[in-house]
């Protein structure tokens, strides 16, 4: 029999301890990649036109952009709880660092199609840190939603009483601290883009 080194146990134990974290940025990797290659080859096509638009911010108004960026991370954090509460919701939570990875390409690509270098200045100072802020919450959100996801179905199996065996409260509690975290990138995002309309015009 062989035995696994000490390093190969370290590396199954962090992997085992890791691994929803793992799995969610391999899947947002991949969202990247295939959000990187549409947006490329699809040229003068109408998606490409409907994207640009969706991208291409022109208020200037700070209170507007705040609420724009709000509503925009609300949507997809909320979509992930609803599905952490769902029956069926586990599978399609890992929709959701993919999608993410699929918008934070598009908009690193159209910065640097439509402004070459200055695109990459641009994706560094408004997309980078605005898509690490908020895929970080989102992986935490994933996390948990989840594990509530997999109790649901795994207690509605057992025909138990959810409400003794699911610690409801401790979820919750959990999402509106996310939530709160959510609030701040926004803000944040908000007075970054704010800012740099101010001294641009893109």
């Amino acid at each position: 029999m062989i035995k696994k080194t000490d390093k190969e146990i370290n590396l199954y134990s962090f992997f085992e301890n890791n691994q929803q974290i793992i799995y969610s940025l391999l899947i947002y990797a991949a969202g990247v990649i295939l959000g990187s290659v549409i947006f490329k080859t699809a040229d003068s096509t109408p998606l490409k036109a409907l994207i640009e638009k969706a991208l291409n911010i022109k208020v200037n108004d700070f209170t507007s952009l705040f609420f724009n960026r709000l509503g925009l991370y609300f949507s997809v954090f909320s979509a992930t709880v609803l599905l952490g509460m769902c029956l069926i919701g586990y599978p399609l939570i890992w929709l959701v660092p993919a999608f993410t990875g699929f918008i934070i390409a598009f908009k690193v690509t159209y910065y640097y199609l439509n402004f070459e270098v200055k695109g990459i200045g641009y994706s560094l100072l408004m997309v980078i840190p605005e898509g690490a802020a908020l895929t970080t919450i989102l992986i935490f959100t994933i996390i948990k939603a989840s594990e509530l996801s997999r109790l649901i179905f795994r207690e509605t199996l057992k025909n138990k009483d959810m409400t003794r065996e699911i610690n409801l409260k401790s979820y919750l509690k959990k999402f509106l601290l996310y939530s709160g975290l959510i609030v701040i990138i926004a803000l944040i995002n908000a007075l970054i883009i704010y800012l740099i309309n101010s001294l641009i015009i893109l």
